[in-house]
């Protein structure tokens, strides 16, 4: 069987002869364009059927993001499109653009299936009262409930612990949400202010526990890692390096796409700036810790939040990852989105957890490198990071047209969820 990255490599020099022709006038345009219709139809065949085996470990990706470097070069998109600045949307429920390569966007993961990280399932009793108790609506037996005395010895001694807490600490949230969620539809700012901050401080609670170095930043933020002014709802940074950011899109339940598609470019731009600024300041890290570094987006948009990431697998091509979403809880009686947005956010504080740590690797990798030039001239030398992104982007332009590119989402009845305790690997 031939590997699939060398299958792009074929189909890509094959097209690129019929290119030829077609430039020089060899062939009718017709012929030409029916014959590359074939070939794709053809390798299409050859994937599906199994002709074509996976890519071992260890083999060259490089032909495969060639073809997305080529995919960019041609593509003639709109004027606010995300590959102007080489990067590729996809992940969790969304679909293939009609501009990409079908079997290049299946490589790279199925968008129709999760496996979701769930720290209620540990503690199915002490969730299962407190949601009684949440319907009921009585503040003492409420708060009775999350001090439960079996559940506080699992925080302060038990092998469960840092899961045992996080479970508290999100229902103290939804308690005092559930108080106010009927006014998170009035504004903006109300519903940053009751759901969407707390959400995020929760998550960067979780993740840095019990060492608390990261900061979460809040309000009109203006970015640093940006030479334009780009101003973002909410900012993650590690001793200065930004690496989460958070826009929230008008009040709850406000249908904008325009709005929308416009915060969707701003927040995918702003994580560009955070992987750009990391680059050029960790610039003798490793290209395998480059590999494992992701910033993240953070969209709260109409009654939905998502979870993007955003990574460079190869020089000039980034990746735009919808990692996961969940519906919004409104109201005590909706306990599956209560605890799917508990699953959301668990998810969430790993993945911070996750490019905190690779940051702080790159930056000692960084400083040992420099020590260690310094030390023996024969050092091995180190690609500069920095080179990667030294072409030139610009801040979004201002438009009224941005609906129009909001990737796509699969519909919830094709999608697929496992749940599995938080703990499992």
């Amino acid at each position: 069987m031939i590997p699939k990255l060398k299958f792009f490599t074929i189909r890509r020099s094959f097209l690129n002869d019929l290119e030829k022709l077609k430039k020089n006038d060899q062939l009718p345009r017709e012929i030409i364009s029916s014959l590359g219709n074939m070939v794709k139809e053809i390798f299409s065949i050859l994937f599906k059927n199994g002709f074509l085996r996976k890519a071992r470990k260890g083999e060259n990706n490089d032909d495969f993001w060639s073809s997305w470097q080529e995919h960019f070069d041609k593509c003639e998109c709109h004027k606010y499109c995300l590959e102007k600045y080489h990067i590729i949307e996809c992940g969790y429920t969304i679909q293939c653009k009609p501009s990409y390569d079908v079997d290049l966007y299946e490589q790279l993961g199925n968008n129709k299936h999760q496996v979701v990280k769930s720290p209620f399932m540990d503690f199915g009793v002490y969730t299962t009262k407190f949601m009684q108790e949440l319907k009921k609506g009585n503040e003492r037996s409420i708060m009775k409930a999350l001090l439960d005395d079996n559940h506080w010895e699992e925080i302060e001694a038990g092998s469960n612990s840092a899961n045992a807490r996080y479970v508290y600490d999100f229902f103290i949230v939804i308690n005092r949400y559930m108080g106010n969620c009927s006014m998170i539809e009035k504004s903006e700012s109300i519903f940053s202010y009751h759901l969407v901050w707390p959400l995020l401080s929760l998550a960067v609670k979780t993740a840095t526990l019990p060492i608390r170095n990261l900061l979460f930043k809040t309000g009109e933020v203006i970015l640093d890692s940006s030479d334009e002014t780009l101003k973002a709802v909410g900012v993650v940074e590690l001793d200065g390096i930004e690496f989460c950011l958070l826009e929230t899109s008008d009040a709850y339940g406000i249908s904008d796409n325009s709005r929308f598609g416009k915060d969707h470019v701003k927040g995918s731009f702003g994580a560009l700036m955070f992987l750009r600024k990391i680059l050029k300041t960790c610039f003798y890290a490793t290209e395998d810790m480059l590999c494992e570094l992701k910033v993240l987006f953070v969209h709260a948009r109409s009654k939905r939040i998502h979870l993007w990431s955003l990574e460079m697998p190869a020089k000039d091509v980034q990746v735009l990852e919808h990692l996961s979403y969940t519906d919004i809880p409104t109201n005590v009686s909706q306990v599956d989105k209560i605890l799917n947005l508990g699953n959301f956010v668990w998810k969430l504080s790993d993945c911070l957890r996750k490019s905190y740590q690779t940051i702080n690797r790159m930056k000692e990798e960084h400083v040992r490198y420099l020590t260690m030039r310094q030390l023996n001239p024969n050092n091995q030398s180190r690609v500069n990071l920095a080179t990667l992104v030294e072409k030139e982007i610009q801040k979004p332009l201002k438009g009224s047209d941005y609906g129009i590119i909001l990737p796509k989402q699969i519909d919830d009845f094709d999608l697929d969820n496992t749940v599995i305790p938080a703990n499992k690997q």
